[in-house]
């Protein structure tokens, strides 16, 4: 059986999350900012995503049109079949990404009950249909993506120091990784 998850958030900034999600939050010379909380870098959901493979095999994305009164983010991710790989079956997914919170309005802790209406400043019910209806697939963000885990795919694990464990550590910006110096490596073996 195939793992399918549908994941909605609420963007602060549509065009920021989006950019957060392509590129994370990077310094004046491209290295990954390091999150408040936790220690991590912040190398965007699509890394942090790749970090992941081969649990993620695939990613699609939607998002609200620009003049929805709500903006809403949707990714359908397709996991493995049969069970996940132990350490990657918690969820919510989005408090191991470093720095997404910054990023999604701060409803992200709404009950496992499903009242999400009891959850201060949640939209009503007219408010999610109207933001929900229109929302529109994002070829762009899932080509992207699948470019991204090609040349992620493509790297040769066995001749980067510390191995596959390592370079997928440090693409979820794991504490204590270096992205940089991790793909100045690959970018010698070339």
């Amino acid at each position: 059986m195939e793992i399918i998850e549908i994941l909605a958030y609420a963007p602060k900034n549509m065009a920021q999350f989006i950019n957060f999600c392509l590129k994370g939050d990077r310094d004046e010379h491209g290295q990954p900012r390091v999150a408040t909380s936790g220690g991590g870098l912040k190398t965007g959901v699509f890394d942090w995503l790749n970090g992941l493979v081969p649990v993620v095999r695939e990613v699609h994305f939607f998002t609200t049109p620009d003049a929805s009164p709500v903006s809403m983010f949707v990714a359908v991710v397709k996991g493995p079949a049969g069970n996940p790989e132990p350490g990657h079956a918690t969820r919510p997914w989005m408090t191991d990404i470093a720095g997404f919170q910054e990023f999604v309005l701060p409803w992200l802790n709404l009950p496992r009950d499903g009242q999400f209406g009891t959850v201060p400043g949640f939209p009503d019910v007219a408010q999610l249909r109207a933001a929900i209806l229109p929302v529109q697939p994002r070829a762009d963000l899932d080509q992207a993506f699948r470019t991204r885990q090609s040349e992620v795919n493509s790297i040769p694990f066995n001749r980067v120091s510390g191995g596959q464990d390592a370079v997928r550590a440090a693409f979820r910006g794991d504490p204590g990784t270096d992205l940089k110096a991790v793909l100045d490596e690959i970018a010698k073996l070339k």
